[in-house]
């Protein structure tokens, strides 16, 4: 394994990965961050699903998921929330289809199923690197310091120096989660997660998600094939 960087967008490292299975590819060490697809959206205009007529994210408020009119990945949990000062966090609030836009303005690909499952293993992440912020939605979690995402790189990384594939947010993949071709696989749960009742932090779990749905607790890392 050895490491290297890209020149599209800065400070965006990546680890090789090589098995018998899988085609040589490369993983970014972090999920994409704020400050990361702020950068897609200056260079290009782009506007998010959630953005566009008002859509709208979901948001877990009040016990229940709602979904919020202006809640988008400038405004994560709706118009009283911003990023100013969590750039470094992952972007959340963005749809599989905003993953794929980025994606092409990056020249990278989201994981399969296989490939960030792999990765996960192989870097034998454990609770040492997961970000579980036992949510409360009056009160900063006293375990880690977040009420909801946190930087990327705020707990160590795995063996293999990847940071945040377990907690923090789930991540969108590119595989199909059954037969229906507008539904994918999310993996590596969120900081919605607790070891009382959830364990969706684990390389096994996986979620569903719709193409066009945006939350609070999702985003996506990125990879690309190794030449």
């Amino acid at each position: 394994m050895f490491f290297s960087c890209t020149s599209k967008v800065e400070s965006t490292d990546w680890i090789v990965f090589s098995h018998h299975s899988l085609k040589a590819f490369e993983m970014a060490y972090t999920p994409v961050t704020n400050a990361q697809f702020q950068q897609f959206v200056t260079e290009t205009g782009y506007i998010t699903e959630a953005e566009k007529d008002n859509f709208g994210g979901a948001v877990y408020v009040n016990n229940e998921w709602k979904i919020l009119p202006d809640a988008n990945w400038r405004q994560p949990r709706g118009k009283a929330s911003n990023i100013e000062g969590t750039l470094d966090h992952p972007v959340v609030q963005v749809t599989y289809n905003d993953a794929i836009a980025y994606c092409r303005w990056a020249k990278v690909r989201l994981p399969t199923e296989k490939e960030w499952k792999y990765a996960c293993m192989e870097g034998k992440t454990s609770t040492e690197n997961i970000n579980i912020n036992h949510y409360g939605e009056d009160e900063i979690d006293l375990i880690d310091g977040f009420m909801f995402t946190c930087p990327a790189k705020e707990f160590p990384p795995n063996d293999v120096k990847i940071y945040g594939m377990l907690g923090n947010v789930w991540e969108i993949t590119a595989s199909r989660y059954g037969d229906n071709p507008t539904v994918f696989v999310m993996k590596g749960g969120s900081f919605l997660c607790d070891e009382t009742y959830c364990k969706g932090y684990t390389p096994e779990s996986r979620q569903a998600i719709v193409k066009n749905e945006a939350y609070f607790h999702v985003g996506f890392r990125v990879v690309r094939d190794k030449v």
